[in-house]
């Protein structure tokens, strides 16, 4: 968490987010997890492996029980996997 905030790389940014997000679910903290990820969409929002990540976070909704966004990452999954 320390090193986003000293001002990385675009790139850095996104390698840093994946990993703690992930450092994150190992440890069980989905919530903070799903913030991260979410937040890694709005600043990127073309991130290359956009369903990848859309499909974590709708694990991460049901999971959660955020039936509104799960509707939403659902609803992404498809348009994304169209677009393939």
């Amino acid at each position: 968490m320390q090193a986003l905030k000293l001002d990385p790389s675009p790139q850095q940014r996104v390698r840093l987010t994946l990993e703690l997000g992930d450092k994150l679910l190992a440890l069980e903290r989905e919530p903070e997890a799903y913030d991260y990820y979410q937040a890694l969409l709005v600043k990127c929002p073309d991130y290359p492996e956009k369903l990848m990540l859309t499909k974590k976070l709708l694990a991460l909704a049901q999971k959660l029980n955020k039936k509104a966004d799960a509707d939403k990452y659902e609803a992404e999954i498809k348009t994304l996997s169209a677009m393939k």
